[in-house]
């Protein structure tokens, strides 16, 4: 027979454990709003504030007719209707689309429109760096950050490789992922990032193809 005592015994050790795990619960979710408020906005902040200060400074300065000249053309032919590789030589068609879907968003077809396509997405490629840098930092200040912004776009000229650019750091933002946690659900996502990296160019969804595959290989030779 369980008396008395015992319930009020076994009572009193669930509240206890109820309010440890609601204990545990709030500091969980402190603990994420704090990751993300610190590791997700201070890099947003630096490279949001870095590209735009750049892109003030030279946005409306230089033109190359061979790079800029040739994508600025194609997309001209895209927003007419034209169909690109088919109806011109062309990039891959990631580049025309994107670019495309942002300038007709804002109405405007020109030069500088385009620049702010590539503006845009630069800092997001400049984002996605910082915040691998910054969780690999031992120690993370406002003059780390500044210097790692600052050595991150001067290093993302000239204007016209930053798809190129911004692929590649996404490629290694990808990768590092599947890395740290080479989960199924990591792996199937890779993938996904991969192939949407592809579109926007051949060669970097091929290099992303063996990274891939170099680390399921690791992953089968060490586990065997």
């Amino acid at each position: 027979m369980i008396g008395p005592s015992t319930l009020l015994r076994f009572d009193r050790t669930l509240s206890l454990v109820k309010k440890h795990a609601k204990l545990m619960d709030r500091q969980r979710k402190s603990g994420v709003a704090s990751w993300i408020s610190v590791g997700m906005l201070q890099p947003m902040i630096f490279s949001i504030g870095a590209v735009l200060a750049l892109f003030l400074w030279q946005g409306d300065k230089g033109f190359s007719l061979w790079d800029e000249g040739y994508l600025w053309y194609g997309l001209q032919r895209v927003m007419e209707g034209d169909v690109l590789i088919r109806d011109f030589m062309a990039y891959d068609p990631g580049r025309y689309c994107w670019s495309a879907m942002l300038m007709h968003i804002w109405g405007d077809n020109g030069i500088l429109a385009l620049r702010a396509v590539l503006a845009v997405l630069q800092a997001i490629g400049l984002y996605i760096a910082l915040r691998l840098l910054e969780g690999k930092a031992n120690k993370r200040t406002m003059l780390f950050m500044l210097l790692t912004t600052i050595t991150l776009a001067v290093w993302m000229f000239p204007r016209h490789k930053l798809f190129d650019i911004s692929l590649s750091i996404a490629l290694i933002g990808v990768l590092s992922a599947v890395i740290e946690q080479p989960t199924c659900a990591r792996f199937f996502f890779a993938g996904l990032a991969i192939g949407v990296i592809a579109v926007f160019g051949r060669n970097h969804g091929l290099y992303g193809a063996i990274g891939s595959l170099g680390i399921m290989a690791y992953q089968f030779l060490a586990l065997a």
